[in-house]
């Protein structure tokens, strides 16, 4: 849904577009349904291959967001 910023008439001012992305099985979807906060990722990349207990890791970079302190401090501790 997108929707212009304008307070007057013929004054353009912006455009805000909203988007809503879905994907089966996603663990940020189902992390975030539990509180009122998001997650956003920038960057999610495989581990460099080395030798250890947990081969398949991945590395991310992620923004946490809410409307509160608590609403990301509930991302973080899983709700």
């Amino acid at each position: 849904m997108a929707t212009t910023d304008a307070e007057v008439a013929g004054e353009w001012a912006g455009t805000r577009l909203t988007l809503d992305l879905w994907h089966p099985n996603c663990w940020a979807i189902e992390a975030t349904s539990r509180t009122d906060g998001g997650v956003l990722a920038h960057a999610i990349y495989n581990s460099p291959v080395a030798e250890s207990e947990a081969p398949n890791m991945v590395n991310g970079l992620f923004t946490a967001f809410g409307d509160t302190n608590e609403e990301v401090s509930q991302l973080y501790l899983g709700g």
